[in-house]
């Protein structure tokens, strides 16, 4: 009897540990960087597959291209990835595709930029026609 009891207390002593063990272990907390957060080699990389991006967009005239690249440009990372002339001329490709600036005001809204890669494509976009 003194057995059938000990053996009983022995087998409740290793399932509380077993259980133990199992409800304590836990994966040590894995160090994530914020998503939106990028180094310098791949805001590099990013900055120029996107003015890849919208130059060829505006090559072709796609609308809908250059709408998710200004979005994507303006709210990717909490660092800027175009400068300011190049978003500039992002919006005024746009604004050329979808008819909200006049031929009459195209060239006056491209005077008003200083610089960037995506200059000559805007200009050459919003121009194309009016030579």
């Amino acid at each position: 009897m003194k057995d059938v009891r000990l053996r009983r207390v022995w087998n409740l002593v290793a399932l509380c540990a077993v259980g133990g063990l199992c409800a304590c272990h836990h994966d040590a907390p894995e160090t994530k960087r914020d998503p939106a957060a990028l180094d310098g080699v791949q805001r590099t990389a990013a900055r120029r597959v996107g003015l890849e991006s919208a130059i060829d967009a505006m090559q072709r005239g796609d609308l809908n291209r250059l709408k998710m690249l200004g979005v994507w440009a303006r709210t990717r990372t909490q660092v800027a990835l175009f400068d300011a002339d190049d978003l500039s001329s992002l919006d005024v490709a746009i604004a050329c595709l979808d008819g909200s600036l006049m031929h009459a005001n195209r060239q006056a809204a491209l005077d008003k930029i200083q610089s960037g890669k995506l200059l000559k494509p805007a200009s050459d976009l919003c121009l194309a026609g009016s030579e």
